[in-house]
């Protein structure tokens, strides 16, 4: 009985141990990629690396705009309880559906944000339909593939020079 128990549990740890390492490897994977689309947008790659930050610049490089972002920002503190940490107990059911508009609208502008960041370097529309559901591993090959420029949209222009000459000249395959 007890080493049945014994080989559950360790059962139970392997399975914790794997998904703990894929989720560190989904980590590590959507920083680079992000890293690899900022420094190409002409922004310092370091600047995915820092919480809700990485919102603003995603945002500013997607739509020319830091709203999206701060749309993310806002949602997202919303939606992970602070709402319901804000309010009195007798007004619990306000704050839980400010919550669940709030998750709402994280969805909505995530995939209004990845969709404009694969746009913005030279995707076709089915790879941005395909960064909206699958996110980042879409967005992996655009990120490391030295064909792929960015395309500046709106008002948007990088500090470096990076790209200078790069306007227009993405590849529209996916």
């Amino acid at each position: 009985m007890e080493e049945n128990l014994a080989k559950i549990i360790a059962a139970i740890a392997g399975v914790f141990v794997l998904l703990v390492l894929f989720a560190v490897f989904i980590l590590v994977l959507s920083k680079a990629v992000l890293w690899k689309f900022y420094e190409k947008a002409g922004e310092p790659g370091w600047k995915c690396l820092i919480p809700y930050y990485d919102h603003i610049v995603s945002s500013n490089i997607a739509t020319g705009r830091i709203n999206l972002g701060v749309i993310l920002i806002i949602s997202t503190l919303l939606s992970s309880g602070m709402a319901r940490e804000m309010m009195a107990e007798d007004s619990a059911t306000i704050a839980y559906a400010l919550g669940g508009l709030a998750s709402t609208v994280t969805v909505i502008a995530s995939f209004i944000l990845n969709f404009n960041l694969a746009k913005s370097f030279g995707g076709s529309t089915l790879r941005c339909v395909l960064a909206v559901f699958f996110g980042v591993f879409a967005l992996v090959r655009p990120a490391f593939s030295k064909n792929e420029k960015y395309n500046y949209i709106g008002s948007y222009r990088p500090n470096s020079s990076a790209n200078s000459g790069s306007a227009g000249s993405g590849s529209n395959g996916v």
